[in-house]
Formats: C-alpha cells, structure tokens, sequence
C-alpha cells in the first residue's frame, strides 16, 4: 500500500486498497480476490466543458432504465469530443497502477450522467469488464459519494476525481439532497486479448 504513480496530464493515482477480498464462502472454502482501488484527479477544464456539453446535449437517453436513476447518456460515447482525451488518461492510470497485470487495455464503453438532488445510482457491478472506472466533473461538499459495500468503503467526491476499481465489486451512490447537478463520467476496460490464443473446447481453431 502507499504506492503513489505519477502520470502526465496532472494526473496522480494513490493505491488506496490491496488487501484479500473474500467473494465466496461456505464456511469450509473461502474465493479470495485481491481487491485494488485507485483514486486519482485530473485537471482540465476543456475537456470538462466538452463533457459537460455532450451530457446536455444528449439528455436521458436511458429514461432512467439503468442502474443509474439518474439522466444518462448513450453508452458508447468514447469517440465524441472529451471522452476520447479521458479515455487515454484512465487507460494510462490503469496500465501504471495494475502493473503488470493489465498491459494492454481497451476502454469498452463510456458514458455521461447528471444526477439532481435525491436521485441515486443502484447497487450494481459491471462484470465482466476487468476495470471500471468514475471520473467526476463537479464533485461538490453536498454531492453524494460512492460507496463499496463489499470493501465497506465509501468516497467522498471532488472535481476532477477519478476512481478506478474491479468491474466486479458492487457500488451505489445514495439518494440525499444537494444543490447543484452532479456530472459523472463512467466506463468500463477489458484486456486486450491476443485472439490467436483463443480455442473453444471440442473445435478445432482454423
């Protein structure tokens, strides 16, 4: 623990979590995963003023559908202006802070949030990705944080934090009231795989 990577773009990432998660217990056998959180701040203002702008413009794509009770984007919006720049510098984080077990990363979807006060994100996962990650835009006193039932941590907010986790551990935002929107960045990150490696059992690989 206390291993801090410095990245370019004002970007700094503290090891926060490395300790043995249990994930599956009968009493007799116990699954552990070694559980990493990563939280780390970005400085752009341009690049926040663009996502900003496309979470207007896009309004509730989702209705309010998702585990996200809140107004939401498309899912993919990785190619549009801003999402693209913060793609790169989550991936970078990610690369250095899980060295060297996630070399070759690829950022999957991506998508925007503006939450009002009272609304909440429901517990969920986003399994089966290996990383996900939150960057928030506005991250004020009164703004909800995030909270990880299964680690028994929860975080407070700021603008310009990004936090990166295991796309397994179930997270909430907790419905309570605050004064100005709270603009989130979300996505997930898979590894790159090598697909000359890949079989199906039984099929021969052609």
């Amino acid at each position: 623990m206390g291993r801090t990577i410095q990245e370019d773009g004002g970007i700094v990432c503290d090891h926060f979590i490395d300790e043995p998660i249990v994930m599956y217990s009968t009493g007799k056998i116990e699954y552990t995963q070694e559980a990493e959180i990563f939280i780390g701040t970005i400085n752009d203002s341009k690049m926040d003023e663009l996502l900003i702008k496309d979470i207007e413009e896009q309004g509730d794509r989702q209705q309010h559908e998702s585990n996200v009770k809140a107004q939401m984007t498309q899912w993919y919006r990785g190619k549009q202006p801003g999402y693209k720049l913060l793609a790169q510098r989550v991936l970078s984080c990610a690369i250095d802070a899980m060295e060297p077990n996630f070399s070759n990363p690829v950022m999957s979807d991506m998508w925007g949030s503006k939450y009002i006060s009272s609304e909440e994100a429901i517990q969920h996962h986003h399994y089966p990705a290996a990383l996900s990650f939150c960057y928030y835009i506005t991250g004020d006193k009164d703004h909800p944080g995030i909270h990880f039932p299964g680690f028994d941590r929860s975080f407070d907010i700021f603008p310009g934090m990004l936090v990166i986790f295991p796309g397994w551990s179930q997270h909430f935002v907790p419905a309570q009231e605050f004064k100005n929107p709270r603009y989130i960045v979300a996505g997930n990150m898979h590894h790159n795989i090598n697909t000359d490696m890949l079989f199906s059992v039984g099929i021969p690989k052609t």
